[in-house]
């Protein structure tokens, strides 16, 4: 199973310290997932897509890539209609 780092939204990730510390490092988050016995991780990347991709495969895990959704009229349409039925009760 894998590993979303949207799954640590809340949770910002400790440095060497132990103190807690902006920003995602995709790099980091394979090994730690890695050390969580996580199959893969699905994360933007934020590094070196080459480097992380090697490091994964030899850690026998995979990566998939997450983006976000481009702020257009037919996004902003959809989004509408799928809080409507929220909207009504």
């Amino acid at each position: 199973m894998g590993v979303a780092t949207t799954s640590f939204v809340d949770a910002p990730p400790l440095d060497a310290a132990g103190a807690r510390r902006r920003g995602r490092d995709t790099y980091g988050f394979v090994e730690k997932c890695h050390a969580f016995r996580a199959g893969g991780i699905q994360a933007q990347w934020n590094r070196d897509v080459a480097k992380l991709r090697t490091r994964a495969e030899e850690l026998g895990m995979w990566v998939e890539g997450m983006a976000g959704v481009p702020e257009t009229a037919i996004w902003r349409r959809w989004k509408s209609r799928c809080w409507m039925p929220r909207k009504q009760g």
